[in-house]
């Protein structure tokens, strides 16, 4: 029996990210996350020569800036070469992180490299034995695509036994994403492909079955909105059906966690509170983010003093003794009980979260962080610029209450 024929599927390398608002870090630990990238990188090289995989597929986003950093390339030729010395081939889309015009210093990847070199889908064909497989897909030549691309690729035909579209893109009706090259379900089925391999989206998504249409999410979070496990797609191609299994192997996960503290808790709780709710399995280096809720004035207090702030500064200090560490690098104070926060009535301060919410911040300052000056004076964190916002408002309004 023919052995099945294997690959990968990943997107969404983001190398090289800067990993902006977490420069606060202890240094051995930002040295750690700004290399995490580059680890989870080097554990897919290492998956794809475990598992004898017989192509990659890299789905856009390769980079995080279109102007990709010479150590990034050079970081990433290298495990082509490493793939190559085991005749493992890679095909790889560049997205619109990463668009092929914004590159000016390109570095040469070696033969087994095939890189999609323009917007208009065009195919690739790999062989092995008796079987073949087409692959098809484009490349991002500009950092925005809006027309639906999936309708320029062609249509399933005899020329293969197996065929595999690769789409960095949205689908229509997602409203939390940008939205670049978007496409329906339907018009993937529609190709009658074996494979549909996605990227752009950073969360894991199978969103179709038979085929397989699949977001395999990024290789490694870069900030807390990217919380979760992260790796890549195994898939087989048989003749009866595609399997594909999701692989974990990022370096640094991002946790978030919701606490409640009441009058009944006293300091010994805090640290047993952040212990028993931690997820750290197989050992896993993590930054946490703490979400504490309360409706105890006393406890509101003791945050706006920063004593709340001191017993985790003392939990990390332990912690970056630790080859896998928990590191709790945010943490803000939210009242449940907003009654005893209102100054005035409950729908004024309804309307205060309602209008934190939909602020978009970094929208708002896109003018301003696109000024050379301001990227190079300023760190810029748009999570922990609103949230300290927020917070500080709800301590002044504390205060008024108090009448301070």
């Amino acid at each position: 029996m023919t052995r099945p024929i294997t690959f990968i599927h990943a997107a969404d390398l983001h190398l090289d990210s800067p990993f902006q608002g977490l420069s606060k870090l202890p240094d051995s630990i930002f040295k750690e996350v700004r290399e995490s990238t580059f680890h989870a990188l080097q554990q897919l090289v290492e998956l794809a020569i475990s598992r004898e995989v017989d192509f990659v597929l890299l789905v856009g986003d390769l980079f995080d800036h279109e102007r990709q950093s010479l150590k990034a390339q050079i970081r990433l030729r290298s495990a082509f070469e490493q793939l190559a010395s085991y005749d493992i081939h890679v095909y790889l889309s560049y997205g619109n992180h990463d668009f092929l015009q914004g590159n000016q210093h390109a570095v040469s990847y070696p033969a087994n490299v095939h890189s999609f070199p323009d917007e208009t889908p065009s195919s690739f064909t790999f062989s092995k034995e008796n079987e073949t497989v087409k692959i098809t897909g484009f490349s991002y030549e500009t950092n925005a695509i809006t027309e639906e691309k999936a309708l320029q690729f062609p249509k399933r035909n005899r020329e293969a036994a197996y065929h595999i579209g690769m789409l960095h893109g949205s689908v229509y009706g997602d409203k939390q994403h940008s939205t670049y090259a978007p496409f329906t379900i339907s018009q993937l089925t529609d190709k009658a492909y074996d494979y549909w391999a996605l990227g752009h989206i950073h969360q894991r998504q199978e969103l179709y079955k038979n085929p397989p249409i699949i977001y395999p999410g990024n290789i490694q979070g870069r900030h807390r909105n990217e919380p979760g496990v992260k790796g890549c797609y195994l898939a087989e191609l048989h003749p009866e059906q595609t399997i594909s299994t999701f692989i974990p192997f990022h370096t640094i996960e991002f946790q978030q966690v919701n606490l409640t503290l009441t009058e009944n808790h006293v300091i010994d709780d805090v640290e047993t509170l952040i212990e028993e709710n931690i997820n750290q399995a197989n050992g896993q280096k993590i930054l946490l983010s703490i979400e504490w809720y309360t409706d105890d004035v006393n406890w509101f207090a003791d945050y706006s003093d920063g004593w709340l702030g001191d017993l985790i500064d003392g939990f990390n200090e332990q912690q970056t003794e630790n080859t896998n560490w928990v590191y709790i690098y945010r943490h803000k104070m939210t009242w449940i009980d907003q009654d005893q926060l209102s100054t005035y009535h409950t729908p004024f301060l309804e309307e205060v979260n309602q209008a934190f919410d939909a602020l978009d911040i970094e929208k708002e300052l896109k003018d301003f962080t696109r000024q050379a000056k301001a990227k190079k004076y300023v760190d810029i964190s748009y999570d922990n610029m609103q949230s300290e916002a927020q917070e500080l408002l709800y301590t002044y309004l504390q205060q008024v209450k108090r009448g301070e």
